[in-house]
């Protein structure tokens, strides 16, 4: 009889381990659930110390803490994942009502990103926004010493994370920014530029910038591989009857807006505009859904070539407004001398015109615009504080 029971009891195991993957999802509370009160019926009168009972309690808890690990919540095909400590800006909470899963992480759907940002916008006038991944994090920490000076900046600022972990990391060394994560593998690692991996990536992002756009926040959209000699609000802000405000692709005559330093005014042609360029690449999505992430994509093919068509054919009546070249030069600055020796003290300088954040890095490092003194990997990063004076001190005054 005894052995009996003992095969009975392996069955029933089986059987909750099983059935747990399924039914736990139907509720976070492991005593509400029906399988919980399932055995809670069949060993009603034993008490709790019932051997049998005991066991099949530690497989039931032990599979809702694998599922709970995974921190994830299925929304519409994305998997969005806010973690407690990093969904604050200071002391103060932004998103509320979460639920909180046995690791204290907060799960939450896709209105949670909004919910913040619109929290930093009512408070500052405008959020500034960027999306990175983990091979985007020294260039970010470079990025955040440079402006970490900057009066009440990085209370502004919204990082999206593709990964937990590097959103811990940045949250815990600069705490006045606010960082959301997501947990989504296929976006970790270095990404190349105009390769399916990285157009991927940017459809993510144009898809969040979307439910922003939408819910009508004032953002400004940057990028970490840029130097700021200054603060370039004030110019950016100055115009007011503009839609879009943006800087200039090298050479193109203002035909091509450059995707990396965007501000968009909650606007309905700005929220025509976006809207539209989304639909754009939700269809280039299904071209390279299934491509590996290192094959090769046209640049004739990508948000900056189709935003720039848009606001050229001024959809949806878009007023669109060009920042200043020469306060806001891109990676051309560092290639060609006459460039720096017309302009030496520009506003922001994008570091790009080359492929690769290794490129990058060097090429910060040669121009003194390179912040971080201490190698990140091995610990918390220090800020090269007179690098950062040395620049700053470089930088446009304001003119009096």
């Amino acid at each position: 009889m005894r052995r009996g029971v003992n095969v009975y009891v392996l069955l029933v195991i089986a059987w909750v381990v099983a059935m747990g993957y399924f039914l736990l999802f139907h509720t976070g509370s492991s005593t509400s659930n029906p399988l919980r009160q399932s055995l809670d019926r069949y060993f009603s009168g034993s008490g709790k110390n019932n051997p049998q009972r005991h066991s099949l309690d530690q497989h039931f808890d032990g599979a809702k803490d694998r599922i709970n690990s995974e921190n994830l919540v299925h929304n519409g095909g994305e998997n969005l994942v806010q973690n407690k400590d990093l969904v604050h800006n200071g002391d103060e909470n932004i998103v509320h009502n979460s639920r909180v899963d046995s690791n204290d992480d907060l799960v939450h759907d896709n209105q949670d990103l909004v919910k913040v940002a619109s929290a930093i916008a009512e408070k500052h006038g405008l959020v500034l926004f960027t999306l990175l991944n983990d091979a985007f994090y020294d260039l970010a920490s470079s990025w955040l010493c440079n402006t970490e000076r900057m009066a009440s900046l990085h209370s502004k600022i919204l990082v999206l994370t593709t990964d937990v972990d590097t959103g811990r990391r940045l949250k815990r060394r600069w705490p006045a920014i606010t960082v959301v994560s997501m947990n989504v593998s296929a976006f970790t690692g270095a990404l190349e530029y105009s390769r399916a991996g990285y157009v991927r990536l940017m459809v993510e992002r144009t898809r969040c910038i979307n439910r922003l756009v939408q819910a009508k926040v004032r953002m400004l959209l940057f990028e970490v591989d840029f130097v700021w000699l200054g603060d370039p609000l004030p110019e950016v802000l100055s115009h007011k009857d503009a839609d879009v405000v943006g800087v200039g692709v090298y050479g193109r005559n203002h035909q091509l807006i450059c995707g990396c330093f965007l501000l968009l005014n909650p606007t309905p042609a700005t929220e025509k505009v976006w809207s539209r360029l989304t639909e754009q690449m939700e269809d280039l999505y299904k071209k390279v859904a299934n491509s590996g992430s290192k094959t090769a994509v046209s640049e004739a093919t990508n948000d900056q070539t189709f935003l720039s068509s848009l606001l050229n054919a001024k959809y949806g009546g878009v007023k669109v407004v060009y920042l200043p070249d020469d306060l806001f030069p891109e990676g051309k600055w560092y290639m060609e001398p006459k460039l720096r020796a017309a302009n030496p003290n520009p506003l922001v300088i994008h570091n790009n015109w080359v492929i690769g954040n290794d490129v990058k890095i060097k090429r910060a490092k040669k121009f003194g615009h390179w912040f971080v003194s201490n190698d990140s990997t091995t610990s918390d990063v220090i800020c090269n504080v007179t690098a950062v004076s040395n620049v700053l001190a470089k930088g446009p005054k304001p003119s009096t």
